[in-house]
């Protein structure tokens, strides 16, 4: 390691020893003990510094930008005057560190693709005291970037579910009773239940309670990534739009208190698995870890999609993202009737024909591209 920023020493070392000339010998000495200084100033500073990351995994939505932190610290007696730090790519920053100093160092990375990514390795090259020597000190942590799809601006709205949730509602059959909102004049009609006796009995007329109105209503994504259900022009563009519109789907429903779960076939890592998450609350982030990953896969979905209408909560909300499902859609919308359920659809691409017959089925459509749908 010394051997890169000392080889001058040696020479200046000699000529002191061989000279005669006094002013040739005091320059040579000067020489000879500053680039001895030098090797020693790099040598304790590249056993000194050392590298940390601040997250380890992190999380970012395509196309938005994610904060990368490092923490560099100096651990020695003395300055580093100037250093060059490099977290993979090209991002490259100038830092200069007090002795025992220790700084937090971040910068932004714009993902452009989703995926499973390496953030790193962290390098730091340390410059001497004139700059033309340096020692690069490589730190092996990476971290690892997984890219969520990008969101979009979508909004969920069930039109059913049962009381006692934490969405709002406009229903008075969705009341939770253990969310007290206001009190009223009693009017004809009013159960019993409802009657404020304490405030009626001051106010020597009856007055009633009312309650926030609630429901619970759970999402159940199925995701059609299988290749030959897709057109063969924009396959891969239809197919990241699919999976574009779950992530904002479970996103959204996730920001609103309600369980979320994912049923598909595709590949993960390598690996082609039947992914069934049902309904749960808080599985929302591995949810978009799994769509973030997530490839297309070479068996059709409608098997498992079958079996996982049949294991549905009820009043749950199943909805279908791909393309046109043909034939498969009236199976798998009375599977998902048939326990208590709301079925929709959401094409990627929805043309005539498929939403005149769709509407003759009376199954709720609607494109992704912004399409008017039918809705029996």
């Amino acid at each position: 390691m010394i051997k890169s920023f000392l080889w001058p020493f040696p020479v200046y070392l000699v000529l002191f020893l061989t000279t005669s000339s006094p002013l040739l010998r005091t320059a040579t000495g000067t020489l000879a003990g500053f680039y001895l200084c030098n090797a020693l100033y790099l040598l304790i500073l590249s056993r000194s510094i050392t590298i940390k990351r601040r997250d380890t995994i992190l999380r970012s939505y395509k196309g938005s930008p994610q904060k990368v932190e490092l923490i560099l610290e100096n651990r020695s007696l003395l300055p580093l005057f100037s250093a060059i730090l490099q977290d993979g790519g090209d991002h490259r920053i100038l830092v200069h560190l007090r002795p025992r100093e220790r700084k937090l160092i971040s910068y932004q990375i714009l993902p452009q693709e989703r995926g499973e990514f390496t953030q790193g390795p962290a390098s730091i090259s340390i410059y001497g005291l004139i700059g033309n020597f340096h020692h690069r000190l490589v730190v092996g942590d990476k971290a690892l970037l997984i890219v969520f799809p990008s969101l979009q601006k979508l909004s969920f709205r069930p039109s059913r579910g049962f009381p006692l949730g934490s969405l709002r509602s406009a229903s008075f059959i969705d009341e939770d009773p253990t969310r007290f909102r206001s009190i009223r004049e009693y009017i004809q009609g009013d159960e019993l239940r409802r009657i404020n006796w304490k405030v009626s009995a001051k106010a020597r007329c009856l007055y009633c309670n009312e309650y926030e109105t609630a429901m619970d209503s759970p999402l159940m994504l199925f995701l059609n990534v299988h290749p030959d259900s897709y057109p063969l022009k924009y396959r891969h563009v239809l197919m990241e739009q699919t999976i574009s519109y779950g992530a904002s789907l479970i996103s959204e429903a996730a920001k609103q208190g309600q369980a979320v779960g994912l049923a598909s076939k595709a590949y993960l890592r390598d690996v082609e698995e039947e992914i069934c998450i049902l309904p749960e609350g808080g599985a929302a982030t591995a949810l978009l870890d799994i769509l973030a990953r997530i490839a297309q896969g070479k068996e059709p979905p409608w098997d498992l999609f079958l079996r996982t209408a049949s294991m549905l909560p009820y009043r749950a909300q199943a909805w279908y993202l791909g393309p046109d499902p043909l034939a498969h859609s009236t199976l798998l919308a009375n599977a998902v009737v048939k326990r208590g359920s709301d079925f929709r659809m959401y094409l990627c691409h929805l043309s005539k024909d498929a939403e005149e017959r769709l509407r003759a089925e009376r199954v709720w459509v609607k494109s992704m591209e912004g399409e008017s749908g039918a809705q029996p």
